[in-house]
């Protein structure tokens, strides 16, 4: 019988580590299940613009997990 993986975000073909000098529970990765969306710039003030080029993609540790599970690929 296949081995079944945890339903982590570390197990998941989506997710691509940060970091690896934190507790593994708590390393910091990217999601890459959905395309980056535009963030907020820096700036603030009077003259705050969003700024085109800030894109970003969700931030998560290695144990939480979502719906949108899916175990690497074989090969």
């Amino acid at each position: 019988m296949p081995k079944t993986l945890p339903m982590r975000c570390d197990q998941c073909r989506f997710w691509h580590r940060l970091d690896t000098q934190s507790v593994p529970d708590l390393m910091p990765g990217h999601c890459h299940r959905f395309p980056p969306v535009q963030v907020n710039s820096i700036h603030e003030g009077p003259s705050a613009k969003r700024d085109p080029a800030a894109w970003s993609v969700p931030v998560v540790h290695a144990s939480a997990w979502c719906g949108e599970f899916r175990a690497p690929e074989k090969g």
